[in-house]
């Protein structure tokens, strides 16, 4: 009776630790490409400033139709990865989220692709194969 016990112990605690991180069962971080592309219209250049987790991604300018990546990697498990990004244009300038694992995981599977427009922020819905309006600019 004592050894069935210690067994039925032993087997609990083995699925908390499998269940809960222990014994390498935590699935790694997957790698992810954010892109955003400047399709404002000719002539109209893009400043693009990102932050990510503390880490400054520098100022980028993107002409039209031009795109600037970035890799990262986002914890499956615990998804805390944010990516916040300022935008400046010939008219006007918003910051967003450009990635929330809660919103964007469910609609990208690895590449996040960002086209930025004259109306808003639109991503691309791989699974639907179609460009959404996510974000409106503030006026």
């Amino acid at each position: 009776m004592a050894i069935a016990k210690v067994s039925i112990l032993l087997l609990i605690c083995l699925f908390f630790m499998l269940f809960e991180g222990g014994l390498g069962a935590q699935d790694p971080p997957i790698t992810r490409v954010l892109n955003i592309t400047n399709d404002l219209g000719s002539r109209i250049d893009l400043l693009v400033h990102c932050a990510f987790q503390g880490e400054n991604l520098g100022l980028q300018t993107l002409s039209f139709h031009h795109s600037f990546s970035h890799s990262f990697k986002s914890d499956v498990v615990t998804p805390k990865t944010r990516l916040f990004c300022l935008l400046w244009w010939q008219n006007g300038s918003d910051v967003f989220e450009l990635y929330n694992p809660q919103r964007d995981d469910l609609r990208f599977a690895i590449k996040y692709s960002w086209s930025i427009r004259r109306k808003g922020a639109y991503s691309y819905d791989e699974k639907n194969n179609r460009w959404d309006l996510l974000y409106t600019w503030k006026k």
